[in-house]
């Protein structure tokens, strides 16, 4: 048995500790595990959130104000699944994370952790963006026709999450209120996949995982639906085979066309056999005036798969 640490690198691995791990290969058929895979989007695990399952209505406000709320307001929604939850030394196949940010105006780009279409990198790092936070407001929401989400201060950011996609309303006009300042049609959430390739990527059993499905002179990668997100980023994570060592991460991004090639000369400093983790993500953004305020949303679809190298 093998434990890898994992480097904190990019967005979705920052909220927990994870761990890589890899067991003998057993004597089953890899027609059995792939009929025993669940399919990439859907789940059946109930909520842990108190959240409205009830169709809703637009939360009350107080009586309408000829003043603005004065801040920019940030929000990060996505979904993060896992196929192998073993590997990773993880409990949960899906969590859906939901961040508010109320802040002073700011001219960073917040979105600097998405690589511009066409790119590449060998060394690819997550930014934190640093924002000066205003958390002293009384109800943060979230809604949209079929549900509410109310968010909770924690460090300065109103967030909650849950585990499940039950709650998690795709392709959905969603707005946003501030104690009685709203913020109406700010965002459309997305979708997931139907399919995956290679989908040897997404066996869940670990006796399979790790198979070795990208080539140190290239691999293609492709997805569908396409066209749902504005950007798609595939992050390679390396680890030794002996999982001793953490060895970098690569990364290649696109428009969403249902297609990437991830080119050689990005994996040629990993060895051949080494452990990977890859993580597929769909992005869309939005930035608008909203009520005199700047309101800029990241909506991202997060699978993570393993492989190995050769």
């Amino acid at each position: 048995m093998i434990y890898l640490i994992l480097a904190c690198a990019f967005l979705s691995a920052c909220g927990s500790d994870i761990s890589v791990i890899t067991v003998e290969k057993n004597n089953d058929t890899a027609e059995d595990i792939l009929n025993s895979e669940p399919t990439i989007e859907d789940s059946q695990s109930e909520p842990t959130n108190e959240l409205t399952s009830e169709p809703a209505s637009q939360p009350e406000m107080n009586e309408p104000s000829e003043e603005y709320l004065g801040k920019d307001i940030f929000v990060e929604y996505g979904l993060r699944q896992v196929s192998c939850l073993y590997c990773v030394g993880e409990s949960q196949e899906i969590t859906v994370d939901l961040k508010l940010y109320v802040h002073d105006a700011t001219q960073q780009d917040l979105f600097r952790s998405i690589l511009d279409p066409g790119t590449c990198t060998s060394n690819f790092n997550y930014y934190q963006n640093s924002l000066a936070l205003n958390y002293s407001y009384n109800s943060v929401m979230v809604y949209n026709n079929f549900n509410n989400y109310n968010l909770y201060p924690v460090q300065g950011v109103y967030s909650t999450s849950f585990n499940s996609d039950y709650m998690y309303n795709r392709n959905t006009s969603h707005s946003i209120s501030v104690d009685q300042f709203s913020f109406d049609n700010a965002f459309v959430s997305i979708e997931g996949f139907d399919f995956i390739e290679p989908y040897t990527m997404l066996y869940v059993d670990a006796s399979y995982a790790f198979d070795p499905n990208v080539s140190r002179s290239g691999t293609y990668f492709s997805w569908g639906p396409a066209g749902v997100g504005n950007y798609f980023q595939i992050l390679i994570s390396a680890f030794s085979y002996d999982g001793s060592q953490v060895l970098g991460t690569s990364a290649c991004a696109s428009q969403d066309t249902g297609s990437l090639f991830f080119p050689g000369e990005y994996l040629q400093m990993y060895p051949p056999g080494s452990l990977l983790l890859i993580y597929m993500q769909r992005y869309s953004t939005y930035e608008e005036i909203i009520n005199n305020s700047t309101v800029s949303t990241e909506l991202y679809w997060e699978v993570v798969g393993t492989g190995s190298l050769y």
